[in-house]
């Protein structure tokens, strides 16, 4: 198996909780992308395909694929985004000054808040992704996950 199905077919699966995907011949991100339209893909095995041994490879596929919880057998957490300080961030910048795709801003909460500040917060940041998604149809679209 070395290409995936689009994103459409992905989102018929509904109840798709667990894919492994492990041993194959997938060589590159936009050849299991379409996974993101997959609603409640939690677990996804890659490991053992050319792609995963890729730089930043995790870190693109919990993009891809936001609701993931588990990939190749660990959990998805912080340290599976991609730093500010990284190269490959400001490229990502330079592209979304260019249109090409889109990542919504960060909302910051401070810790000592309460439960009220911290529902609205992630509202905003969803109203917020929301609206930049229905003005433009980006190639990639990534989220950060603090």
């Amino acid at each position: 198996l070395a290409f995936l199905p689009n994103e459409v077919f992905w989102r018929s699966l509904v109840s798709l909780q667990h894919l492994l995907l492990h041993s194959n011949r997938i060589a590159k991100a936009a050849s299991y992308s379409g996974l993101g339209g997959a609603p409640s893909l939690r677990l996804l095995t890659l490991h053992d395909n050319p792609v995963s041994s890729a730089p930043f490879y995790r870190a693109l596929t919990v993009s891809l694929c936001s609701h993931l919880l588990c990939l190749d057998g660990a959990i998805v957490g912080d340290q599976d985004s991609i730093p500010p300080s990284d190269p490959l961030h400001a490229r990502l910048e330079r592209h979304r000054a260019e249109g090409n795709f889109l990542m919504p801003p960060i909302w910051r909460v401070d810790e000592d808040s309460g439960y009220r500040d911290h529902a609205l917060t992630h509202l905003h940041q969803q109203m917020s992704a929301h609206r930049l998604f229905a003005c433009a149809r980006p190639s990639i679209a990534l989220q950060r996950v603090y």
